[in-house]
């Protein structure tokens, strides 16, 4: 599920597309399942932000493990550190990481 937010940066608004969930079953866990698609979620992504001005993708890990698979794909986080903490992925490096990739083909 995604929706389109808008944040308050020092300078105003800006626009976000967040992800609200993605879950793997524990037992299927460990087989590459969230990379394979999060790698979809970040072509989509590349997609919106190649051709609108969103400045990043943003979800909430739910826990620590989920924290460093986040951080693995590029998240960093941001706001109050907590348990489930708020993660961005700016669009830039989405688009950087799509177009090398295109280039290289």
């Amino acid at each position: 599920k995604s929706s389109r937010l808008h944040f308050l940066s020092k300078s105003g608004w800006f626009p976000i597309v967040r992800l609200g969930w993605l879950a793997v079953q524990r037992g299927m866990q460990g087989q590459k399942i969230g990379t394979t698609i999060m790698g979809a979620v970040l072509a989509d992504f590349y997609e919106i932000a190649a051709r609108a001005s969103v400045y990043a993708l943003t979800l909430t890990a739910r826990n620590a493990d989920a924290q460093r698979f986040y951080e693995r794909l590029g998240f960093v986080p941001y706001g109050v550190p907590s348990a489930q903490q708020n993660m961005l992925l700016p669009s830039q490096s989405v688009i950087d990481l799509i177009e090398k990739r295109k280039n290289a083909c």
